[in-house]
């Protein structure tokens, strides 16, 4: 009778013991996630401000009057938040092209972009209107 408890009780300890094992390889991966979850919420920060950016820019031409409106080109810099000690900025670079498809209609294309660079890749936001004189 003694023997059946402790093989019972050992069997019980043996359980717990993989129980939180298996607790534990779970919680190691869970947090292997977190890393990437704040990256991919930095990655919309920068699409959000380089969309915002570029419709300011759209904004400064339609603002303009129409013999007005040229090509240009420049840059942004933009901090985002501070993560250990070190803040994160983007430097977004611009430009906008403005385009006279048919010269006697009046029309002028307006096309900007946004770029930056993460993770060693560029990625870009295009907008593009159409502005006339009558805009």
């Amino acid at each position: 009778m003694h023997l059946r408890k402790l093989r019972s009780g050992f069997s019980l300890l043996a359980e717990l013991m993989i129980g939180f094992a298996l607790l534990a390889t779970v919680a190691v991966l869970m947090l292997e996630y977190l890393p990437t979850s704040d990256r991919s919420a930095l990655e919309a920060d920068r699409v959000a401000h380089a969309t915002q950016l570029a419709h300011a820019l759209i904004e400064k031409e339609a603002a303009k009057s129409y013999s007005d409106s040229r090509s240009y080109a420049g840059e942004s810099n933009v901090q985002h938040a501070r993560r250990r000690d070190v803040d994160l900025m983007t430097r977004f670079t611009y430009s906008v092209q403005v385009t006279e498809p048919n010269a006697g209609q009046q029309v002028k294309n307006v096309k900007v972009t946004v770029n930056w660079v993460t993770q060693g890749k560029t990625l870009n936001v295009h907008l593009e209107t159409r502005r006339g004189t009558q805009w």
